[in-house]
């Protein structure tokens, strides 16, 4: 807890020190000259974790959403929304959520700066490959959408669909059961592996990333550990329709590991995990929560 209070002030104290840099460059640049100009917290506020929430909370204060000029230039509009999501990671989610549905709300001034910042949020929380990946954040953006006026029915049937598959398999919740096949051709439920936990790898023969993944997880020594032991068992799962490939990668994969695949597609065509990424791995305990 002091750790945290101590990178809190440290993070304060950086964001006003960056504060006043911006306010001189704009008093020595031209007056017209776009720029972002972040909010200053009150000095009655001096608590960290009050500092925070006040910045998350008035972070967008200075912007004008109406001026479309300003998503065209990265280095204001962009590199304003990275920070503002950085910043999120400082505050808990009862603060998160509405304040992010305030600050789209306030892009409702104008579409187009609306569908530029909803599309910015979809490329930096939900893109697998961004480091500010965070689906639980996403999802508060897709309820704003969804609770929009600004949007027709049309238009909420993407966040919709998102919101629904990012809801499955969440955290903490019971894992979705199904059935695989494996190399003796028998078809075993999920749900029947006993292990402590279970580490469900969903991978494709030919890429590239999953191999590297399948490597760094024979060389781990606390995951052979555990598979010795009995404590982990590590399912391979295959989802597409190519079983000769399956088949022919069989003897690509430790021996001590759950080789199987979905004959019947329904992982895949009824999208039972959000699989928008191939690896994509769950940890699941003795109960099958993730």
């Amino acid at each position: 807890m002091r750790l945290k209070i101590i990178c809190l002030v440290c993070f304060v104290c950086l964001f006003q020190a960056c504060n006043s840099q911006s306010k001189q460059g704009v008093n020595s640049a031209r007056s017209d000259a776009p720029s972002f100009v972040p909010v200053v917290v009150p000095a009655m506020i001096t608590d960290p974790q009050e500092q925070m929430v006040y910045l998350v909370n008035h972070f967008w204060d200075n912007y004008n959403f109406a001026d479309t000029t300003l998503i065209r230039l990265p280095d204001i509009t962009e590199q304003a929304l990275s920070n503002y999501i950085d910043l999120m990671n400082y505050v808990p989610a009862n603060v998160q959520q509405p304040a992010l549905a305030g600050m789209l709300k306030q892009a409702e001034a104008d579409a187009v700066v609306y569908q530029y910042f909803t599309g910015q949020y979809e490329k930096y929380l939900y893109d697998p490959n961004s480091p500010f990946y965070n689906e639980a954040l996403f999802s508060f953006v897709l309820e704003a959408m969804l609770e929009s006026a600004s949007l027709d029915d049309l238009q909420k049937y993407r966040p919709a669909y998102l919101l629904e598959l990012i809801s499955k398999n969440k955290v903490g919740e019971q894992a979705t059961d199904f059935f695989y096949t494996d190399s003796k051709n028998k078809q075993n439920p999920l749900a029947a592996i006993t292990a402590d936990y279970t580490l469900l790898f969903f991978y494709n023969p030919d890429c590239d990333v999953c191999q590297n993944y399948k490597q760094s997880m024979q060389q781990s020594a606390l995951l052979n550990n555990l598979l010795d032991s009995g404590k982990l068992a590590i399912l391979a799962i295959y989802t597409d329709d190519d079983t000769e490939a399956w088949r022919a990668y069989a003897t690509e994969l430790p021996a001590n590991w759950i080789n199987g695949y979905d004959q019947q597609q329904i992982i895949k065509n009824d999208e039972l995990y959000d699989l928008k990424a191939i690896p994509t791995l769950y940890l699941l305990d003795k109960e099958k929560k993730v």
